[in-house]
């Protein structure tokens, strides 16, 4: 199942979705599941970096916001393996500001380096990455309204968009065929939540 997750750095039901629902399932399915994590929110980009020229961007929650949504941007493409992305990302979360935690999160997840990441993020490579995830996501239709918005498949149905917020594994559990992974039969609900 192909899963993309389009959020903000500092929106409480972001923070709150991607370290008590995304990572703990991802953890559980992540051998069954292709994971895409899309950090832009509603920002706006003033400014153009593909003439080489800088580009700014505009969050809704101010400066700061974006730039923890870089930060996220320059960790997801500097180290593609999405186990320690997500990690990094959740950890990150757990703070009040996720900005600031860059480097004990990156400390915490082995072969992450910290100055390695800020240097994406203030650099012209930083920008244009955060430009393309915003490309991806004004892309998504039906155009998204709310964040985090969870996609299956490259597609996004509003109707369920609560429902895959508070149970995002049985969400993804029911997008399976036959066979179905262990982690999502019910015997295995039961022992997990025991």
């Amino acid at each position: 199942v192909n899963v993309t997750v389009f959020y903000e750095s500092y929106s409480r039901n972001s923070k709150r979705f991607v370290t008590r629902q995304l990572w703990p399932t991802y953890r559980r399915l992540r051998d069954h599941v292709s994971l895409e994590l899309v950090p832009y929110g509603n920002a706006r980009l003033q400014g153009s970096t593909s003439d080489g020229g800088p580009a700014t961007f505009v969050c809704r929650l101010g400066d700061p916001k974006c730039l923890a949504d870089i930060l996220h941007t320059c960790a997801i493409a500097l180290y593609p393996n999405t186990s320690l992305h997500l990690k990094f990302i959740a950890c990150t979360l757990k703070n009040h500001d996720p900005a600031s935690a860059v480097w004990k999160c990156a400390g915490d997840v082995m072969g992450m380096v910290p100055q390695k990441i800020m240097s994406c993020v203030n650099s012209f490579q930083g920008k244009r990455l955060f430009q393309r995830m915003g490309t991806r996501t004004s892309g998504i239709s039906p155009p998204i309204t709310r964040f985090p918005s969870v996609a299956f498949n490259g597609y996004i149905s509003p109707m369920e968009q609560r429902q895959i917020q508070h149970n995002l594994k049985a969400s993804i559990c029911g997008h399976f065929m036959s066979p179905v992974p262990r982690a999502c039969q019910p015997k295995a609900f039961a022992v997990e939540d025991e």
